[in-house]
């Protein structure tokens, strides 16, 4: 079976499908971030990369990626998905969420840099490495984002 998006440049440009593709990752391409901050994260960098590329291609999407990945508040990785967390469980409590986005965001963020160890990892460490196994393994992932 052909994969459908095969075919979409914004997307194969971002598929990682093996880990010696993990160079794709390590270019030493530098970000400019929304606050200014130049950011040699390659995780971060393929993330902003593919969002920005997603926004371009599918622009009814903006508004998402403007409020979680490509956030002003988004400078590292480990914000992005925090801000993407806390933005999904907002939505999902309704008009009247019963905690603060702001509070949850923050939550989120400090537990990411914690340097307390879980089965040998941090939690950065763990979510960065799933996320990287998660593109690998998954032939439908095509991007980190």
């Amino acid at each position: 079976m052909e994969n459908h998006h095969s075919k979409d440049p914004v997307l194969t440009d971002t598929r990682i499908s093996d880990p010696a593709d993990d160079d794709v990752l390590k270019n030493n391409n530098t970000v400019i971030t929304n606050s200014g901050k130049v950011d040699n994260d390659e995780i971060f960098q393929r993330l902003r990369s593919d969002a920005l590329a997603t926004e371009k291609a599918e622009p009814e999407l903006s508004c998402l990626l403007r409020r979680t990945v490509l956030s002003p508040e988004a400078t590292t990785f480990e914000d992005a998905v925090a801000i993407a967390i806390a933005h999904r469980m907002e939505i999902s409590m309704g008009s009247s969420p019963d905690i603060c986005p702001t509070q949850l965001r923050h939550s989120f963020q400090s537990a990411l840099k914690s340097e307390m160890l879980e089965l040998g990892y941090t939690a950065s460490e763990a979510i960065r490495e799933d996320a990287l196994a998660y593109v690998r393994r998954d032939p439908a992932c095509l991007s980190v984002l």
